[in-house]
């Protein structure tokens, strides 16, 4: 009798319009990835005001998010002091490398007279990008070699970049064309035929100490390089 009544109360309420609400069901939640906690420090140039320090900040902050690094905080004086908290899936070095990166990405005819370039070399004095990268990087994200599934970067080129490239990689089929960050060859690949499209992918070994992780690579070049003077 009891359950008889309380559902004619319940219709009851719904015939006369009363408001009755709901009561939901609690949702789960994802559990949240495991992480772990970093510091890192950068050193603010001498003579930076304060709108290049804000610059770099924004900077660095979008390099954070980029690897997937969206909770921390900065203390700045005369450094900036990084506390962070890092999922555990993103690799310590490429959270320094970001950081610490100026991050200005060159593609450098070398010259004749040296031996072939090797990554890690140096650019010699003299040899001159072909086009200014810090603002002729289009879209750089990651990506994979077709074929092989190996982690690469893709990178596309604005008009002015490409129509260099084209130029260049027509009248030197054969010869090597280093990739350089930052003063320093990343990768020195062979020009197998004119690169017309604009449109690249830049990937290699990723086992190397010294090398720059690829997750770190991809988020430098879509954030743009820092303000003149920061970064090492």
């Amino acid at each position: 009798m009891s359950m008889r009544r309380s559902l004619l109360l319940v219709a009851a309420f719904a015939a006369s319009g009363t408001a009755c609400q709901a009561l939901a069901l609690p949702t789960p939640q994802p559990t949240p990835p495991p992480t772990h906690t970093m510091s890192a420090v950068v050193q603010v140039p001498v003579g930076a005001d304060k709108a290049h320090v804000d610059t770099a900040e924004a900077v660095f902050a979008r390099r954070l998010k980029t690897l997937g690094i969206t909770n921390f905080t900065v203390a700045v004086g005369p450094t900036m002091q990084f506390s962070l908290v890092v999922p555990d899936s993103v690799d310590s070095r490429a959270v320094e490398a970001v950081l610490h990166a100026p991050g200005v990405l060159a593609w450098v005819p070398w010259p004749n007279e040296l031996s072939d370039a090797m990554p890690g070399d140096r650019v010699p004095p003299g040899a001159t990008p072909l086009f200014d990268s810090t603002t002729q990087i289009a879209f750089a994200g990651p990506s994979t070699v077709d074929g092989s599934g190996q982690p690469a970067i893709e990178i596309r080129l604005a008009p002015q970049a490409s129509k260099a490239l084209a130029a260049y990689t027509s009248k030197h089929v054969g010869d090597t064309l280093p990739v350089v960050l930052d003063g320093v060859v990343l990768t020195a690949p062979t020009i197998q035929s004119p690169i017309t499209n604009g449109h690249l992918l830049l990937g290699g070994p990723q086992d190397d100490a010294d090398t720059t992780p690829l997750a770190a690579l991809a988020a430098i070049l879509d954030s743009g390089p820092l303000p003149a003077g920061w970064g090492r």
